[in-house]
Parts: C-alpha cells; structure tokens; sequence
C-alpha cells in the first residue's frame, strides 16, 4: 500500500520578477508606468516560461495648486505601519491598487 508522500514527486523552480518604471512629468502632470513580467525556471520539464505580465502600478497625477494633487490609477499604498495596506515589496508580485490619492504637500 502507498501512502500520500510515496507517490509525491520533489520539485524544484525558480522565480524570477522583472520590472520597468517610466515617468514622464511636466509642471502641472505626472505619468507613471510600471509594467512587470514573473518568470519561472525549471518548472515542470521547462528550461523557461512566462508565468505572468501585467502593470504593477500605472497612474497619471495633476497638480492643482502648489501643494494639492490629485493620483488617479494603480499604485501602491502604504497606510499606517502596512499591516493592511502595503506595496508589500517581500512578494513576487507586490500589491497595488486602484484608486484616487489626494496628496497634500506641507511647505
């Protein structure tokens, strides 16, 4: 009789994240795009294979006064210590968000 763990084959794979950040900003706009791909290596009989591609955060920011913008789209969020809200950076794929920030800049 076979249990579970004698018919279990190991595996072994790695992970792999790339990102590109772009921005472009004028005085009274900013546009910012990250786009991000995973790769995997050695998985399941592959030398190599795209395990995703997607935005990790792609957002446009106006400023309406000197110290009062608006941030409209995907971006990530760090509120209080991060226990809810984080960018959670220790993740192959991170956190983002969609969503409207207004960010006040104190002088």
């Amino acid at each position: 009789m076979w249990t579970p763990a004698d018919t279990g084959m190991p595996e072994f794979y790695i992970t792999q994240r790339n990102r590109l950040s772009v921005t472009y900003q004028t005085d009274r706009l900013r546009l910012h795009a990250s786009p991000q791909e995973i790769h995997e290596w050695g998985k399941s009989g592959h030398f190599s294979q795209i395990g995703n591609i997607n935005f990790f955060e792609v957002y446009a920011e106006s400023r309406i006064t000197k110290s009062l913008s608006v941030r409209i789209g995907r971006q990530a969020l760090s509120l209080d210590n991060g226990r809810i809200f984080s960018a959670a950076p220790w993740g192959q794929q991170s956190r983002a968000h969609e969503g409207m920030r207004f960010l006040y800049k104190k002088k």
